[in-house]
């Protein structure tokens, strides 16, 4: 498995704990400001993990994709070398025992 993108791109790790959790890429959810989402990496715990892409600062915003793992397995998702703008905020929702899914925007 391999992710390639351009080289000023940023990464933000959201790992779940019993019960999922959920989070903005760059921490951040009070300003409203334009993103590009570069790609997904997936990690399952002991059970399925999904997450769920969002263009807003929760997850009332406008869903951009859903992606799962079944349970110890990884997958990942490249959005084309430009990545897909996103308006307000990427904000990701994560769901599964112990799994991780890591963000890549710019």
């Amino acid at each position: 498995m391999g992710i390639s993108f351009q080289g000023d791109s940023n990464s933000t790790n959201i790992a779940t704990g019993a019960t999922g959790t959920s989070a903005t890429s760059d921490g951040q959810n009070t300003t409203a400001h334009r993103q590009r989402f570069l790609a997904l990496l997936l990690t399952a715990g002991s059970d399925t993990a999904t997450a769920i892409v969002y263009d807003g600062q929760s997850a009332s915003g406008t869903k951009i994709l859903k992606i799962s793992a079944t349970a110890n397995t990884s997958t990942h998702i490249n959005i084309p070398p430009e990545g897909k703008v996103i308006k307000e905020n990427i904000f990701v929702a994560v769901t599964g025992t112990a799994s991780e899914a890591t963000v890549f925007w710019n």
